[in-house]
């Protein structure tokens, strides 16, 4: 974990200052490690980039309180501030549409679930002043150089059993390569109602795929985002496709 945590450095630093939030720091994962690697289930959950958020205005390191004035030669230090954010001030509003989904799957990033979860971003660990929809083409794809090998050797180290996916479909495909495929995509639940009840014009599929990471099988399941993940479900059916996901994972590849 240590020489990510260097390289994770070495991908915010490589940044143009002017392009990402300033202080902040670069996130490799939100979430308890120590209780993670402990839970019957290993659960990940994923986006692109860390957002400007993380990093308040009024209070830069509100989030990350032992972090504050870090530099990276206190890797100790980095590592402590990561594990104990959801004990801190997590940017509860984004991480709770993963959270209610979760739940279905006994898993969350707080106490009170048998499974802890850990949030990981596949597109860079550098939060940047611009959502990652609003990058160039350009800006997106250097982040990604360094961003997307150092999120394939973190799942490696991390080998999470199930792997939450709310990403736009071009991204699922992304992510997809970095691991040998066990099979197809393939859709195990169509949700036919919006979150008022009404008929939807075009179902809202969950989609499951088996990779293998280290040599070891790994769940992957997918729903559409909106502009957050699983936007598009109430949160029931958010939870749905948590116990989709324990469900199909129980089964084997």
């Amino acid at each position: 974990m240590n020489s990510l945590v260097m390289e994770a450095w070495k991908a915010f630093e490589c940044v143009a200052p002017s392009s990402r939030v300033h202080p902040a720091m670069p996130i490799l994962f939100f979430g308890d490690f120590e209780a993670y690697s402990a839970s019957p289930v290993r659960v990940v959950t994923v986006g692109t980039n860390p957002s400007f958020h993380e990093f308040p205005e009024d209070s830069p390191f509100r989030r990350f309180p032992e972090c504050a004035g870090i530099t990276a030669a206190d890797g100790g230090r980095y590592l402590r501030g990561l594990c104990s954010y959801f004990r801190a001030d997590p940017y509860r509003r984004w991480f709770r549409l993963y959270d209610v989904a979760l739940g279905g799957a006994e898993a969350s990033y707080y106490p009170g679930q048998p499974s802890t979860a850990l949030h990981t971003d596949f597109g860079s660990p550098v939060a940047t002043n611009s959502k990652w929809s609003e990058l160039g083409e350009s800006e997106r794809r250097a982040l990604q150089e360094r961003g997307g090998v150092l999120w394939r050797r973190l799942l490696e180290i991390l080998k999470p059993q199930i792997v939450l996916l709310s990403v736009a479909e071009k991204d699922r495909e992304y992510i997809g390569r970095h691991f040998p495929a066990l099979n197809d995509w393939r859709r195990i639940y169509e949700f036919r109602r919006k979150k008022n009840g009404e008929p939807r014009k075009k179902p809202y599929s969950v989609d499951a795929r088996w990779y293998a990471i280290m040599g070891e099988p790994s769940l992957f399941v997918y729903g559409a985002k909106g502009l957050t993940p699983f936007q598009l479900l109430s949160d029931m059916q958010k939870r749905r496709v948590g116990e989709l996901a324990r469900r199909t994972y129980s089964k084997g590849p």
